[in-house]
C-alpha cells in the first residue's frame, strides 16, 4: 500500500480529475480488502497472528503514539506576541519535509527543485507522495503539514505493527519505541564530567529514536515497516521456499532507497553476511532476484531523481575511530542493559543486523554533505533500535534481572518524556528562547498566499534569503521560490546553474521590472511602486505583490 501511493499520486496529475481517481483507488481498496479480509500481523517464527486482547492489544500503545503526536505537535506554529515560533527543531527537520509535499504539489509531474531553474529535485522523495495525496483528497483541502502529520500518525501505528510481527511480545515493542535511547543522560554527563576518551564524539553524535522518526521523519519509519517486511519474507522464504516471498522481499528491499535511502547500507550487508554464514536457502537463486529487482528498481529511481544526477556530495570511506560505537553504547542503554539480561544466545539474523547498523556509520560518511559526519549514524541507529526488539525477551527475566530492566526501562522513558514533554511546557510558559521565530504579519502573508495564488505561483521572497535552516515560503505558502537563498545554496543536492547569480543581482540592483518578468508573487515589507507590479493584499508591513507582466 505504502509504493502504491507514487502512480495514485501522479496518476491524479496526469489525469487532471483528482476526486475521480480517488474514488476509484478507494472502491479498489474496499473490493480489495473485503475480497482479503484482514488479520493482524504474524509474528516471526510463528503460525498465528498474535493475541488482540489484555496486555498484548496494541491499542494501548496506538494510544501512546497518538498522545505522543498530539503533544509533540504544540511545538508547531505557535502565535506569541508578535511572532509564530516553531520549537526544538521543528522548524528545521519538520519544516524542510513540509516543504518536499510543496514542491511535489506544485511541480507540473515529477518534482521540480524549490529554486525555479534548478532542476529537478533529488531526495529520496516517494514517500512524501502520500501527504501530498491526501492534501486535497476527494476535494479537500488542508496544510501540507497537517497532512504530513496525519500520514506520519497513520505510518506510525503501522510500524508498531510491523515490530509486533518480530517481537517476542508488546512490552518488547513498547521498548524498542518508546524507551531505546539514554543520550540525554550521555550529553549532560559530557558537559558537566572530564570524560576524557569517553566524551562526546563530533562525528556520528546524533541518533534518531524511533519515536521521533515515527512524529517527524515519517518517510524513515516508512523505510523501517519495509526492512521488518524485507526480514520477514526472507524467514519465510527460507521456511517454505516460495517464490512469490522470494520477490516480495526483494522488492521490499528494492524500495527503502526511495524512502531512506541510508537504511539500505546496513540491511545490505547483513543480508550479505547471513548469506555468507548459510542461512539463506538457494543463495545463487536469491541474489539473481534481488539484482534484476534491484537493477530494475535503481534504473526507476535514477529516471525519478531520487539518486544520481550532479551533486557535490559522494559516498566516502573513513573510519570515525569508535565514534559510533561509543555513542550507541552510552546512547543505547536500555536496549543493550535489557538484551544482556535477556540473555538471547542462539545467533538470529538480528545479531547480525545490529552488527551491520554499527559498521555502516563507523566506515562510511557523505564527502560534500554539510550534514555528512551525521548522514549515516542518525537514521541508521533507528534501524538499530529496531533490531533489538526480537532480543528482548522478558519472559526469561526473573528476581534482580527484573529491577534492573525496569531501571533501564525507567531510563529510556524518562529520556523519551523530556522530548515529548519539551513542547506543551515551551508552550504553557511562552518560552521566546527556544526554536525559530518568524513575524507573525509575515506568516498570515504567507498563509494568504497559500490559499490565493496559483499552486504553480513563484514567489520572491527577500525574508528568506539569508535563512540557513530552512524555506518558509515552502513551508507555510507552499510554493516554489525563484530567489536564491542561504538554505538553496548549501543543503539542496544538484549543482545551480550560474543564471541563478543574476537573480541575485537582480533583486540586489532592485530591477523589480526585470524580476516582474519571471516571479508571479512578491512578498516584502517595503512600499514598492512599478507599473509591474500590484498590491494584492496587505498584512501589518507586509505587502503581497502580483506580477502584472503575465
Amino acid at each position: 500500500m505504502i509504493l502504491a501511493f507514487v502512480p495514485w499520486f501522479f496518476l491524479r496529475k496526469a489525469v487532471g480529475l483528482p476526486v475521480v481517481v480517488d474514488l476509484v483507488a478507494v472502491a479498489i481498496l474496499i473490493f480489495v480488502l473485503w475480497r482479503t479480509g484482514t488479520s493482524g500481523p504474524r509474528v516471526l517464527g510463528s503460525s498465528g497472528p498474535p493475541p488482540s486482547r489484555g496486555p498484548e492489544d496494541p491499542r494501548y500503545l496506538f494510544s501512546g503514539v497518538a498522545i505522543a503526536f498530539a503533544l509533540v505537535w504544540l511545538g508547531w506554529h505557535v502565535p506569541l506576541g508578535n511572532e509564530v515560533r516553531f520549537y526544538g527543531l521543528f522548524g528545521i527537520d519538520f519544516g524542510n519535509l513540509v516543504s518536499v509535499i510543496s514542491t511535489l504539489r506544485a511541480s507540473p509531474m515529477l518534482p521540480l527543485s524549490y529554486l525555479d531553474g534548478a532542476g529537478p529535485f533529488r531526495y529520496h522523495w516517494l514517500y512524501f507522495t502520500i501527504p501530498a495525496t491526501l492534501a486535497d483528497f476527494f476535494g479537500g483541502s488542508m496544510p501540507n503539514a497537517t497532512a504530513l502529520l496525519l500520514t506520519n500518525l497513520l505510518v506510525a501505528i503501522l510500524l508498531v505493527q510491523s515490530v509486533r510481527a518480530i517481537a517476542p511480545d508488546m512490552r518488547a515493542v513498547a521498548i524498542v519505541l518508546f524507551a531505546p535511547l539514554s543520550t540525554y543522560f550521555y550529553q549532560f554527563a559530557a558537559a558537566r564530567l572530564p570524560l576524557g576518551p569517553l566524551e562526546l564524539p563530533t562525528r556520528n553524535h546524533l541518533l534518531l529514536s524511533p519515536l521521533n522518526s515515527m512524529i517527524v521523519f515519517g518517510n524513515n519509519s516508512a523505510a523501517l515497516v519495509l526492512s521488518i517486511v524485507v526480514l520477514l519474507e526472507l524467514e519465510r522464504w527460507n521456511r517454505d521456499g516460495r517464490i512469490r516471498d522470494l520477490i516480495l522481499g526483494c522488492i521490499a528491499l528494492a524500495a527503502i532507497p526511495g524512502y531512506s535511502i541510508t537504511l539500505v547500507f546496513p540491511l545490505l550487508l547483513a543480508l550479505l553476511l547471513w548469506m555468507l554464514l548459510g542461512r539463506v536457502r538457494k543463495p545463487f537463486l536469491a541474489l539473481a532476484v534481488a539484482a534484476v529487482i534491484g537493477g530494475v528498481a535503481g534504473a526507476i529511481f535514477y529516471a525519478l531523481g531520487v539518486i544520481g544526477g550532479e551533486s557535490t556530495r559522494h559516498l566516502a570511506v573513513a573510519f570515525d575511530r569508535g565514534a559510533f560505537l561509543k555513542m550507541i553504547v552510552f546512547g543505547m542503554l536500555p536496549l543493550w542493559g535489557i538484551a544482556l539480561l535477556a540473555r538471547r544466545r542462539e545467533l538470529t539474523i538480528f545479531h547480525v543486523l545490529i552488527a551491520s547498523c554499527i559498521a555502516v556509520p563507523t566506515m562510511l560518511y557523505l564527502a560534500g554533505s554539510p550534514t555528512g559526519n551525521v548522514d549515516f549514524s542518525m537514521k541508521i541507529a533507528s534501524l538499530l533500535a529496531i533490531a533489538f526488539a526480537p532480543l528482548l525477551i522478558l519472559s526469561q527475566l526473573a528476581g534482580w534481572r527484573v529491577w534492573a530492566a525496569v531501571a533501564l526501562v525507567v531510563l529510556g522513558v524518562t529520556q523519551s518524556a523530556v522530548y515529548v514533554l519539551q513542547f506543551p511546557y515551551y508552550r504553557a510558559r511562552r518560552i521566546t528562547t527556544n526554536g525559530v521565530a518568524i513575524p507573525r504579519d509575515y506568516a498570515k502573508a504567507l498563509a494568504w498566499v497559500r490559499d490565493h495564488t496559483p499552486r504553480t505561483a513563484l514567489v520572491v521572497d527577500p525574508h528568506e534569503v539569508a535563512n540557513r535552516d530552512e524555506v518558509f515560503t515552502l513551508i507555510l505558502a507552499e510554493r516554489r521560490i525563484w530567489l536564491p537563498t542561504a538554505y538553496t545554496s548549501t543543503f539542496l543536492i544538484g549543482v545551480p546553474p550560474p543564471a541563478m547569480d543574476r537573480r541575485t543581482a537582480l533583486w540586489r540592483s532592485s530591477d523589480v521590472d526585470a524580476i516582474a518578468r519571471e516571479a508571479d508573487i512578491l512578498l516584502t515589507p517595503d512600499a514598492l511602486s512599478s507599473p509591474s507590479w500590484r498590491a494584492v493584499h496587505r498584512e501589518g508591513a507586509w505587502m503581497v505583490y502580483r506580477s502584472t507582466l503575465h
